[in-house]
C-alpha cells in the first residue's frame, strides 16, 4: 500500500504544468504574461507595409523562443532564449503573420503589438 501510495505522489508532483498565465490576442495584439510557461503557443496579425509591431519580452527564469513568420512562412524574426528588451519590428511586407512564443520552464511575459504606419503619422 504504500508503495502505491508513493507512486501516486511522484506522477502527480511529476506532471510538469503547461502553463499558469494569461493571454490575450486580437486584430491589434498577442500578450502573454506566465508564472509557467512550458509549451508553444500562437497567433496571427494582419500587417500592412509601413506598420511596426512593437516587441517585449521579459524573462525572468527559463527560456522562451520567439518566431515571427511572415505570409510565405519564412522567418522575419527569430531568437532562441529571447533575453528581455524592447524592440520594434518594422513590416515591409502586407500579410498575415504568425507570432509563435515555446516556453521551457520559463517565467515572464511577451507582448506583440500593432503600430500602424498611419497611427505614427
Amino acid at each position: 500500500m504504500l508503495l502505491l501510495l508513493a507512486a501516486v505522489v511522484c506522477l502527480v508532483s511529476c506532471r510538469t504544468a503547461k502553463f499558469n498565465g494569461s493571454r490575450t490576442s486580437n486584430d491589434s495584439q498577442f500578450k502573454m504574461s506566465y508564472s509557467v510557461f512550458n509549451d508553444t503557443d500562437s497567433a496571427r496579425l494582419q500587417l500592412e507595409d509601413g506598420d511596426e509591431v512593437q516587441v517585449d519580452i521579459v524573462s525572468k527564469s527559463g527560456k522562451v523562443d520567439v518566431k515571427v513568420l511572415g505570409d510565405d512562412g519564412e522567418a522575419v524574426y527569430e531568437q532562441e532564449d529571447a533575453p528581455t528588451g524592447s524592440f520594434s519590428l518594422a513590416i515591409t511586407e502586407s500579410g498575415t503573420y504568425q507570432f509563435i512564443v515555446t516556453g521551457e520552464k520559463a517565467e515572464g511575459s511577451v507582448s506583440f503589438v500593432k503600430e500602424p504606419a498611419a497611427a505614427r503619422s
